[in-house]
């Protein structure tokens, strides 16, 4: 059990800081949960249940992970959340307008490019405002050093 650090004004109790791991455990068992009902009634209804699920599982695993280190940063929850909406948006934007253009067929090195050119949408997404994209970017690197 952490202590209580005395803030000025406020008490903060320190955050667990690996709580994204469970959201990313939870929604893969849910993602398992909801294919397998699909494979075992073939209900279709199910279909876009599963592809909800599936598409969700990182992106909010990923904000998870920024929230639990809000204190390390600058970034604010209002900064995670229009990063969060912003590149959801210009990845989904990215996929509908680029992929038809680069993709022609598919297999494993179409499939890299797909991954890549949503990957790269969403940083500009993330880079919505240059505030929240100089913080992320140096507090990435800050990670890695």
């Amino acid at each position: 059990m952490g202590q209580i650090q005395e803030t000025g004004l406020t008490r903060v109790a320190p955050t667990k800081v690996n709580s994204w791991w469970r959201v990313l455990l939870i929604g893969f068992f849910f993602y398992l949960a909801t294919l397998v009902a699909l494979i075992l009634t073939r209900n279709p209804v199910l279909f876009p249940t599963v592809v909800l699920v599936g598409s969700f599982m990182i992106p909010v695993a990923y904000v998870a992970f920024f929230y639990d280190r809000r204190q390390q940063s600058r970034l604010t929850v209002p900064m995670i959340a229009r990063s969060f909406i912003y590149g959801g948006l210009f990845g989904v934007l990215a996929a509908s307008l680029l992929e038809p253009l680069f993709i022609r067929r598919l297999d494993i090195v179409t499939a890299f490019v797909v991954g890549l050119i949503e990957s790269s949408s969403k940083f500009w997404g993330y880079c919505s405002s240059p505030g929240t994209c100089v913080t992320m970017l140096k507090w990435m690197v800050s990670c890695l050093a």
